[in-house]
């Protein structure tokens, strides 16, 4: 009775698939690519591809975005280290990471371990996890008590993230980087973020990013040179008798110069492999036009400094002797 029951469901059930629709082979196909295979490829860290069927499809939707990015090549030194800042996406939103210290542990030539902590509108966390080549695979520990309370249970969050240029990576939402403090050309970390628990089943993208450092790219020198001219009438005495019997004009100029120096500052991209990485572009500072401070409107004009000749020169009247009261008796 069995065998017989066996031969007809392994008939009717190639039958059934081939009389179904496209959409219900499509069904039967996802349910058996629902146990994706877990096995690390060469540039994926251990436990990269340890995630369920929805984990997996939200890893290859960041894979296929990383496509259109260059590849970055192999860590240098102590790669990466750091205080990030970043933005995730959850529940159709952008949330912020203010603060998330991530350093990483060279244990051979392209792979080691990661470590951090941080905090975001989320609760308190740690970080731990490692890394091959360009890849960090992370687990995100949240501390219990600390945060919002609806949303933190003291749960785990897993981490994919890739380092790339983040604007190539995710150019539909380049403005989005910018309004939250990502400059263009910056490289940091993109990936995913997987939560399962017992009330909350997430997955969706994440960024992270190196926020510029301000550097000093020049200085706005400012030169004033203030000229003051004075005129003064004199009595003299031209014939040696005592009197005075005419004028002369003394004029005085003085010239009176300050300097003025006004730091402009700019801003540096910051590399997470830093800037020993051969590929890596030279961190270039960009002016900021808000710190600069234009001569124009430093300069002083000679005609507001200058004091008029008629304000300083004293009138004839007043200082020419006059003969008749100057004459001996």
């Amino acid at each position: 009775m069995w065998v017989l029951l066996l031969l007809v469901l392994l008939f009717l059930i190639p039958y059934s698939y081939k009389k179904s629709t496209p959409q219900t082979k499509e069904r039967l196909r996802a349910f058996f690519r629902s146990s994706p295979s877990r096995t690390s490829l060469p540039d994926e860290p251990l436990n990269w591809r340890n995630l369920d069927a929805v984990g997996h499809k939200e890893l290859a939707a960041a894979a296929a975005n990383l496509a259109r990015t260059t590849p970055l090549g192999l860590p240098v030194g102590a790669t990466p280290a750091g205080n990030y800042v970043g933005i995730y996406w959850q529940y159709g939103s952008t949330h912020p990471i203010a603060a998330q210290e991530l350093a990483c542990m060279l244990s051979d030539e392209v792979s080691g371990t990661a470590a951090g902590h941080g905090f975001d509108d989320v609760g308190t966390f740690s970080l731990s996890g490692v890394f091959k080549l360009a890849k960090l695979c992370l687990t995100k520990q949240y501390q219990l008590g600390t945060g919002n309370p609806r949303e933190n249970s003291g749960h785990q969050v897993q981490l994919r993230l890739t380092c790339c240029e983040l604007h190539a990576a995710l150019p539909q939402r380049s403005l989005v980087l910018q309004q939250w403090g990502a400059p263009l050309g910056v490289v940091g970390f993109y990936g995913s973020w997987h939560i399962r628990t017992h009330r909350y089943n997430g997955d969706a993208e994440m960024c992270l990013w190196l926020p510029p450092e301000p550097v000093v790219i020049g200085h706005v020198i400012t030169q004033i040179t203030t000229i003051t001219t004075s005129m003064l009438n004199t009595a003299i005495d031209t014939d040696g008798d005592g009197l005075a019997d005419a004028m002369q004009q003394v004029m005085t100029e003085t010239a009176q110069t300050t300097t003025n120096t006004v730091t402009t500052w700019g801003q540096r991209i910051r590399h997470p492999f830093g800037p020993k990485r051969a590929q890596a572009p030279v961190p270039t500072a960009m002016p900021m036009a808000q710190t600069a401070m234009p001569m124009a409107q430093t300069a002083v004009p000679m005609a507001q400094t200058a004091v008029p000749m008629a304000q300083t020169a004293v009138p004839m009247a007043q200082t020419a002797v006059p003969m008749a009261h100057s004459q001996s008796v």
